[in-house]
């Protein structure tokens, strides 16, 4: 693979451009990484009146609960500002909604157990899971290649 940089005022603005023969897995993962450049890396969350600064790949899942969402780290729960909508095209691509109250860290998945009822039980670690909707199950199957 080439690269070619070309830098000069003759460009009014940033861009990347990626030609080949064909769609390959590592022209896939050059767009992935160009994508999440743009999106959230950090996020604020709050414990009672105290703010912490928290990385994005610390977080194993957002969740709504009475109309207030969470950013869910392996043992804290902080309380954020951003509505799930928002954070659906806000954060990485590692990210996947999984039900209309949660979205979940592709990275921080542990197992998945598919259920008689179609559903997907996924394992943080050998303790928390949380289940998918069946609204859902097609974008998560995509997501996890599955």
């Amino acid at each position: 693979m080439k690269l070619r940089l070309n830098i000069g005022s003759a460009h009014p603005e940033e861009q990347i451009s990626i030609e080949g023969p064909e769609m390959t897995e590592e022209i896939q993962q050059l767009v992935s990484y160009v994508d999440n450049l743009e999106k959230l890396q950090e996020i604020k969350g709050s414990i009672g009146d105290e703010i912490y600064f928290l990385d994005i790949k610390d977080i194993r899942s957002f969740m709504s609960l009475n109309k207030k969402v969470y950013a869910c780290t392996r043992d804290t729960e902080y309380r954020i500002t951003y509505r799930l909508y928002e954070l659906e095209s806000a954060l990485p691509t590692q990210f996947v909604r999984i039900s209309k109250s949660e979205i979940v860290n592709i990275d921080a998945i542990y197992k998945l157990q598919l259920q008689a009822n179609g559903l997907i039980r996924i394992y943080f670690n050998n303790v928390d899971y949380t289940h998918s909707s069946r609204r859902y199950l097609k974008l998560i199957k995509e997501r996890l290649s599955l």
